[in-house]
């Protein structure tokens, strides 16, 4: 559990910054805009401005796959400090992480799904689509 129990806007703003202070120390520039919607089971994190200097320029020169090929080796890199922030701040388990990339505009979406509370990460049985 988290040592401070935070909710609504301060745990959103708490999962933004965590995003956007990892993408820094990973990448060496964080985005200049982070936005955290929290859902029953998940966590989404919409990221802006967060290509480097040198990714722009490679997008520049038509190397957009290139950027997009490292931005997902970044985020496989960041995975595991991303899921334990989350985990930390919301005080449960993440039971899956998705990762998308935009170059114009200059997006990106971390999405976190939060094992079901109480559960422990089990799901229950019947719950889903078939």
């Amino acid at each position: 559990m988290p040592e401070e129990t935070l909710s609504g806007g301060q745990l959103a703003a708490a999962l933004s910054n965590a995003v956007v202070r990892c993408m820094a120390d990973v990448s060496g520039r964080g985005p200049s805009r982070a936005r955290t919607t929290i859902g029953q089971d998940a966590v989404f994190v919409v990221v802006e401005d967060t290509l480097t200097r040198a990714e722009r320029e490679l997008v520049r020169i038509g190397d957009e796959q290139l950027v997009l090929r490292m931005r997902e080796g970044l985020q496989r890199a960041m995975h595991e400090a991303l899921d334990s922030e989350v985990e930390r701040l919301t005080g449960r388990r993440v039971i899956g992480f998705m990762s998308a990339n935009h170059i114009d505009p200059d997006l990106t979406v971390e999405v976190f799904i939060l094992a079901p509370d109480g559960l422990n990460g089990r799901t229950a049985e019947g719950n889903g689509a078939a």
